[in-house]
């Protein structure tokens, strides 16, 4: 039995009640719950109206009292894909409000519905009411956004297409998001497998021993692509080392938890990863590189001195690398006009919203073949990320 539409906006103390049960707000106390209550705003949709377009800019997020939402996203062949249907409770562009990227998908009503709105000028007063709060619930939208991006390319991108949506939704409950930085080694060749990748953001450098005793880089990995599935599949050992070449987001995937998908859904799982199998151990037995499945090239620029002009000098760079493909320039001033809030450019690598910053430069490098970095003038955080990137 449905219950019976009600427009009309839910007092404070219903409101601090509500949200409660929101799972974005959850974790936090009944006084922080009052400090956001002040800054939402109520409206309404009927059936069919659209709440949010992907691609456009994102100054709200929206929480959904009563009603239903659903949500879409268009493909990379103009194919418009149904992620999910959301319920009372739900909340939907908090990541765009956060990153200040345009919306990823589409939000429609699919009935009428009762929701709150949280714009960006209130999320600014909010983090200077209360900082804490804020801080909490920006964690949270990371560990969304990181969850989002995993369902992207399982259920979006075209290198799960095969998969059917039952097994997919049995995948991605199994996988474990897992952090990779910068330089560090995720798998060691020799070693036992116990797990298998799929590759959320960044960048991953495969290498294998030669017979100098020195590492030979055969390939690099990149978005949506998996790793270490050989060693788990044939139960042997890794047949390669693969090293971090940017901050890199990772869902991982155990043993045990493939060999329960292989019992429930054989076809699809096999089907899924014998191909890249099966190639991959032929380039192993022939020794025979394959050639890099990413060219973009990260350009670190970094002055000498205050007095160096650097802006103007990669400005001029930038015109002509434009020649030779699509260039992005970027410095602090331009990553605070990219991006919210103001100064995020200097945000310290081990905050928590530092991964809001790389999952956006990992992006750029989807679109982009040359990305220009120009460092500050001095050793800053911003310098600091710079060099990590390039």
């Amino acid at each position: 039995m449905t219950t019976e539409f009600n427009p009309q906006p839910l007092d404070g103390a219903e409101l601090v009640d509500f949200l409660a049960t929101v799972a974005l707000f959850s974790e936090l106390d009944r006084a922080q719950h009052t400090v956001i209550v002040g800054q939402l705003n109520h409206l309404t949709l009927q059936s069919g109206e659209r709440l949010i377009e992907q691609g456009a800019s994102g100054d709200s997020l929206y929480l959904l009292q009563q009603g239903e939402f659903r949500v879409t996203q268009q493909n990379s062949s103009d194919k418009t894909i149904e992620l999910a249907r959301l319920g009372p409770g739900s909340v939907v562009g908090e990541i765009a409000l956060l990153t200040g990227e345009r919306r990823s998908a589409s939000v429609y009503a699919e009935q009428a519905c009762s929701i709150y709105s949280l714009s960006k000028e209130g999320f600014e007063a909010l983090r200077q009411q209360s900082p804490e709060t804020i801080e909490r619930v920006s964690t949270i939208i990371v560990e969304r956004l990181q969850r989002n991006e995993l369902q992207s390319i399982l259920f979006v991108g075209e290198r799960f297409a095969g998969m059917e949506r039952a097994a997919l939704a049995a995948l991605e409950k199994e996988l474990e998001l897992v952090s990779c930085a910068s330089g560090e080694q995720l798998i060691k060749q020799g070693d036992a497998s116990d797990s298998a990748y799929i590759i959320i953001s960044g960048r991953l450098q495969v290498l294998v021993d030669s017979v100098d005793d020195h590492e030979r880089v055969v390939y690099q990995l990149g978005r949506g692509q998996t790793v270490g599935e050989i060693a788990m599949l044939t139960g042997g050992r890794r047949t390669a080392t693969v090293r971090a070449i940017r901050d890199t987001l990772l869902a991982k995937l155990t043993c045990e938890a493939f060999e329960r998908l292989v019992r429930a859904y054989p076809m699809d799982m096999m089907r899924q990863f014998a191909g890249s199998i099966v190639t991959r151990l032929s380039q192993q037995i022939s020794c025979q590189p394959k050639k890099m499945a990413f060219s973009v090239v990260n350009l670190a620029l970094v002055p000498t001195g205050s007095d160096v002009p650097l802006t103007a000098f990669c400005q001029r760079l930038v015109q002509k690398l434009a020649m030779a493909g699509p260039t992005l320039h970027l410095n602090a001033q331009l990553l605070d006009e990219y991006l919210t809030p103001q100064g995020i450019a200097q945000t310290p690598l081990e905050d928590a919203n530092s991964i809001n910053i790389a999952h956006w430069l990992n992006c750029q490098e989807l679109r982009f073949r040359y990305v220009v970095y120009e460092a500050d003038d001095h050793a800053s955080q911003w310098t600091r990320r710079v060099l990590r990137q390039a």
